[in-house]
């Protein structure tokens, strides 16, 4: 036996003692995920952010480049425009949302019960008997009243409670500041990263393993900027065309209901049947009639959406068929919520790229 092959059994046996190690004690296994995770998790926020922001960037170094008729852009003015746009775009949401979302909570509290009349009313008009209504406007009232109720029962629960949620905050926002440092610090050392990158995957791994991580990465930077730039510009869109229709069309709350669509839009698929059950809701409350109005609405936006603006905005970016997505969507809410069922498509779309390629590789070589 050769010392390579010595070798080779003292890994397969070391790995193997580790792996049974770690599987039978499963908790302090969790346990230690969850600290590694605790403490690269301002990193990685940072790698998102920054991929994000290099989606703008690279368009903003491109019009630079143009205008000044320079080979190279001015990295840290460009940086800079991308961060002013951005924040520019979180103030006007914020401009236009925040006051219109505390308006909306104020108008509901205080007419809650004009509210459970109106919807009674319909609700009766449809065949629904007014035992089951009343049950249903009791224990929204009781619902009011228990949490009311809760907040009076013990100032210690309440210290208790807004001191956590105070921790919970100041961990955040330390996570957050953390990471747009550690972005832009990427964004502007980019290349120089790329280049050492490299340099370390040559020195340590050998020339066929280089060229497949490479390969990887390119396929996924690819599909994430395009996805994430698609997805942007079409969400925008229908922003922006939804917003139009409801002024014309006189239904209330079409600011705050336009940036919901928006927003949900980032969601494949279901992100449009979640923003129209909000704003349904939004409506429903004020002026029940309005709430057909809307739905109606908001079918013949998504056809023109879907028929239109998805195709040639989004195009085939993306490349996963239609089952996948739906898989993909499904695996990625249970697994990380929100955040999962947005990030869950491009990924899935890279794993299906790489073993579609890979196939054709081995049905070619056959």
């Amino acid at each position: 036996m050769t010392r390579e092959q010595i070798k080779d059994i003292l890994k397969l046996i070391t790995y193997t003692i580790v792996l049974i190690f770690l599987l039978f004690n499963l908790d302090f296994t969790i346990n230690i995920i969850k600290a590694i995770f605790r403490l690269i998790l301002p990193f990685i926020i940072g790698i998102a952010i920054a991929f994000i922001l290099n989606v703008l960037l690279v368009k903003i170094e491109k019009r630079y480049k143009k205008i000044f008729k320079k080979k190279k852009a001015n990295r840290i003015i460009c940086l800079t425009i991308t961060f002013s746009i951005v924040i520019l775009i979180i103030f006007l949401i914020y401009k236009l949302v925040v006051p219109q979302v505390i308006d909306s909570i104020e108008l509901i509290s205080n007419n809650l019960n004009n509210y459970i009349n109106t919807i009674s009313i319909c609700l009766n008009d449809i065949g629904i008997s007014n035992d089951n209504i009343k049950e249903f406007s009791n224990y929204i009232i009781s619902s009011k009243d228990e949490i009311l109720k809760y907040i009076n029962v013990s100032n210690t629960k309440v210290i208790t409670f807004v001191l956590d949620t105070l921790t919970s905050v100041i961990g955040i926002i330390v996570n957050l500041a953390i990471g747009i440092v550690f972005a832009i610090y990427l964004l502007l050392q980019k290349e120089k990263l790329l280049i050492q990158t490299k340099r370390t995957l040559n020195a340590y791994l050998p020339k066929e393993k280089v060229e497949s991580i490479t390969e990887i990465a390119k396929l996924s930077n690819k599909v994430f900027s395009n996805f994430i730039g698609g997805q942007l510009t079409e969400a925008i869109i229908l922003g922006l065309l939804c917003f139009t229709g409801m002024i014309i069309l006189k239904i209330p709350y079409a600011t705050i209901i336009s940036v919901i669509i928006t927003i949900t839009a980032l969601i494949p698929m279901v992100g449009a049947l979640i923003g129209t059950a909000i704003g349904a809701l939004f409506i429903l409350v004020t002026q029940p009639l309005k709430t057909i109005t809307f739905i109606i609405f908001i079918i013949i936006l998504q056809q023109i959406e879907g028929n239109f603006i998805y195709p040639k905005v989004v195009g085939k970016t993306v490349g996963l068929p239609g089952i996948w997505v739906v898989v993909a969507i499904t695996i990625g809410a249970s697994l990380w919520g929100l955040i999962g069922m947005i990030i869950s498509v491009p990924i899935t779309s890279i794993i299906y790229s790489l073993i579609t390629n890979n196939v054709n590789k081995r049905l070619k070589y056959k």
